[in-house]
Parts: C-alpha cells; sequence; structure tokens
C-alpha cells in the first residue's frame, strides 16, 4: 500500500506486487546466505493470465512444483498422502483482485471485500468472492450455490450493507478465477458509475 503505482491498480498490478515482495525477499535471503529462493507457482498457473510471472521471471525465482509439472490437483492429493490440513482448502488470492482494474486500492475497499467474504463464508459459502464495485458488491459464487445464495438473501444483503455497500448484486456467471480481466479499465469503470484516473 506504500507503492502510488500498485495502489493506482493498473492491469499489470500483480506483477508490481510480485517485484516488491519478491524483491524483499531476495534481499532477505541473501542476508542470510541463501541464493534460491522459491515459490508455490504450479503448472496450471501457465494456464492463465498471470502478470506476476514476468516478475518471478525476472528476478529468477525458481518454482519447483511447475518445473517438476504438478498442477493443482496433483499438489492438494500429495498434500492429502501427507495428511496437510490445508490440503482441500479452496484458494484464496490476494484481496486487491477483488477490485476493478483502474479503481484505487484502498484499505477500506479491501476491508470491505475480506469482511464480506468472512461473512458468507460464516453462512456457508466456502468458494467465494466478492468484488468491490465502488458502492456496489458483485458476489461470484459456484454456480450450483446460487440458489442457496438467493435463498439467504435477505440476511446476505443485511450484513454487506452493514459493511458499507450501497447495492449487493449476485454474478449469474458464477464463480470463476480471472474475472476482472474481462472488462477493459475504462469501460468498466464508465458502467459502474466511477472514473478512472
Amino acid at each position: 500500500m506504500n507503492d502510488p503505482e500498485f495502489r493506482r491498480n493498473p492491469r499489470d498490478r500483480c506483477y508490481l506486487c510480485k517485484k516488491l515482495i519478491f524483491t524483499a525477499i531476495i534481499k532477505a535471503a541473501r542476508e542470510r546466505g541463501i541464493d534460491t529462493v522459491i515459490d508455490g507457482s504450479h503448472a496450471d498457473d501457465l494456464e492463465e493470465d498471470r502478470p506476476g510471472r514476468r516478475a518471478l521471471s525476472e528476478l529468477g525465482i525458481r518454482s519447483p512444483l511447475q518445473e517438476a509439472g504438478l498442477n493443482k490437483e496433483d499438489v492438494r492429493e500429495l498434500a492429502r498422502k501427507l495428511t496437510v490440513p490445508s490440503a482441500d482448502r479452496p484458494s484464496s488470492p490476494c484481496l486487491a483482485t477483488r477490485i476493478p482494474f483502474g479503481q484505487e486500492i484502498t484499505e477500506e475497499a479491501l476491508h470491505m471485500a475480506g469482511e464480506a467474504e468472512h461473512a458468507l463464508k460464516n453462512l456457508g459459502f466456502m468458494n467465494v468472492r466478492v468484488r468491490h464495485h465502488g458502492a456496489v458488491a458483485r458476489i461470484e459464487v459456484p454456480r450450483d450455490d446460487i440458489p442457496a445464495l438467493v435463498d439467504m438473501r435477505d440476511e446476505v444483503v443485511e450484513r454487506l450493507k452493514r459493511l458499507g455497500f450501497v447495492y449487493v448484486t449476485a454474478d449469474l456467471q458464477g464463480f470463476r478465477s480471472g474475472s476482472m480481466s474481462e472488462a477493459p479499465d475504462k469501460e468498466w469503470a464508465s458502467r459502474c458509475g466511477h472514473g478512472t484516473k
């Protein structure tokens, strides 16, 4: 949050963030005499839009799971065999992914999105994203969970309005990673009624 370019939330926000984080990790590793820094990227990450991969490549970060050709399900299966408690936990990417490109990332927006997801998980929706479109909360759950979300709409709306959202919507396309990449910055901003910088 100390980096103004990150807060500006450009399309390569993940690249900027990974570059900052891994530069600091590399510095700490070098101070401890460690030459190689690794991350947990897996083979499925190669098929998705991941701007942060460029930063990892530039910095020489190794990705052993990816190098071994292990995908997400392979990693989960190995974790189950090793009785790792979080083996089946849903993925939970950075909260900044809940904010549309071009909309400034603020502490308040991150807090609202995070607390909204926490509230929905407490209602039983384990795989959920709450996208923060200014006054609008756009909820993504798997398609099979949409009827349950609708059935609980009064409680869902009450909880999210309590957090500061004015409008609460359910995305009928259902949960999907990378949904924020579907719309260009300025077009999405104009549709949502807020400007871009």
